[in-house]
């Protein structure tokens, strides 16, 4: 019981550190944190009820006395779900995606594991359906935006060289995966790396390569004024800056 008070109040105060760090350096606001979502569909006819859906914070050990259970039971979904104390407040966080923006909170702090994206447990924050949202923001951000990728193909032939030139053999066979971030003159070209089960993402301007990233590439957001590319890889979420929209995209 110990243990699980001191993650919970671990977790409690890594949530609050980010205000607290504004508070001591003035004007100064820090960019806020970005975590993935994961949603899984439920048998209902409800549309309200038809999914459910979590922040994913980072992986963690999960307390040895947790009841483990299967998320959606009797289906493919093998997710499994342990269901953690109430956090002492509520976590506000910011839902990005092709639904829109929406600022919500809960107390519910879960932790997930064998999911389609990640397998080892993960502290996460029980959020209700977040059908057709990609990530969250800590914090209200309600004028932050998402963008989608806009997809070009599958181009292995013509991208071979380019990759190889920056120590990137494509696996066996593997395709090379090529989007453009719309709104900006940037695209992405992600591929299974020889010997390698992670997925590498290059961020790219014509024939430059502006810098490699592990992860696949899933959107960008803007959030006051700033631009930044996502990428996912298992529970964990990075970022890439692209750009000031009010000063341009210019590199």
């Amino acid at each position: 019981m110990r243990t699980l008070t001191l993650q919970i109040a671990a977790l409690s105060l890594f949530l609050l550190a980010l205000h607290r760090n504004a508070e001591a350096c003035g004007s100064y606001v820090p960019e806020p944190r970005v975590l993935r979502l994961s949603t899984h569909q439920l048998p209902s006819f409800d549309k309200n009820v038809a999914a459910r859906s979590f922040a994913v914070f980072a992986n963690a050990k999960a307390p040895a006395k947790l009841v483990w259970q299967q998320l959606v039971p009797m289906s493919y979904d093998l997710t499994q779900i342990a269901n953690d104390m109430a956090l002492a407040n509520p976590v506000t966080l910011t839902l990005l995606g092709p639904s829109g923006t929406r600022v919500v909170s809960s107390k519910k702090h879960v932790f997930l594991a064998r999911t389609f994206d990640f397998n080892e447990a993960a502290n996460a924050i029980d959020i209700g359906n977040a059908s057709g949202f990609s990530i969250a923001l800590e914090g209200a951000h309600p004028d932050a935006t998402w963008s989608t990728l806009e997809h070009v193909g599958y181009r292995k032939t013509n991208l071979d060289t380019w990759v190889t030139a920056l120590g990137a053999s494509p696996s066996q066979g593997g395709s090379i995966h090529l989007s453009r971030v719309k709104g900006t003159p940037f695209e992405t070209v992600s591929l299974y790396v020889k010997d390698s089960v992670k997925m590498v993402t290059f961020l790219k301007h014509g024939d430059r390569n502006l810098g490699r990233f592990e992860g696949t590439p899933i959107g960008t957001f803007t959030n006051k004024g700033v631009t930044q590319l996502v990428l996912v890889d298992g529970a964990r979420v990075s970022t890439a800056y692209l750009g000031d929209v009010r000063g341009g995209f210019g590199t």
